[in-house]
């Protein structure tokens, strides 16, 4: 056994390095998309197989429930009171059953149908998320619990505890600009029909 001396750190020690781990990499998820494929493979035949068996039994089931409404067809005819020659009110007897219980499945499946698939605890969760959010000066936002938060200007909420008079001009809110002084247009002479 060759003990390999220890790395010095060269550059080419560490550019061999590093090729020879891209190497390894390399090797490594070729052998993982490889494995993976042989695995999918054998799951894919696995579910055709399943799925042809599912098909056979499907077709067997059917031939099963025809031999099935036949023999009760027959059995219906030798039970009820009718000529002997008259096999088709048994065969009747049956279609009718079966009709019933096509409509029964058909009215439960139309009901299910009916209900509509709105996920109301997720709104109802989400509406009270954005009342908790939501500005206390939005419409329909909520309000503080001593009424409506006073706003000064720019829409900023004064503190608590200060007061504003009526009609004081507050400062505005930190970051917002205050608004523009209203432009009143000058003064215009009554226009004159030229007589002076």
């Amino acid at each position: 056994m060759s003990l390999e001396p220890p790395p010095t750190g060269s550059t080419q020690e560490i550019s061999k390095a590093i090729a020879e781990i891209t190497e390894r990499a390399q090797v490594l998820i070729r052998d993982e998309v490889e494995l993976a494929k042989l695995e999918l493979t054998g799951k894919a035949k696995t579910i055709g197989r399943g799925a042809a068996v599912a098909v056979a039994a499907g077709v067997f089931a059917i031939f099963a429930v025809s031999l099935i409404l036949n023999g009760l067809s027959w059995l219906a005819w030798y039970l009820l009171p009718v000529p002997d020659s008259a096999y088709f009110w048994g065969f009747f007897l049956v279609a009718g059953l079966l009709l019933i219980i096509a409509g029964l499945a058909g009215w439960f499946a139309y009901r299910a149908l009916q209900t509509k698939p709105t996920p109301d605890m997720a709104i109802e969760e989400a509406q009270r998320i954005r009342d908790t959010i939501a500005p206390h000066d939005a419409p329909g936002g909520p309000t503080a619990p001593g009424g409506p938060v006073p706003l000064g200007v720019g829409g900023a909420p004064v503190p608590s505890g200060l007061s504003v008079p009526p009609g004081a001009p507050t400062p505005p809110a930190p970051g917002v600009a205050p608004p523009p002084d209203p432009v009143t247009p000058p003064p215009t002479d009554p226009p004159t029909d030229g007589a002076s």
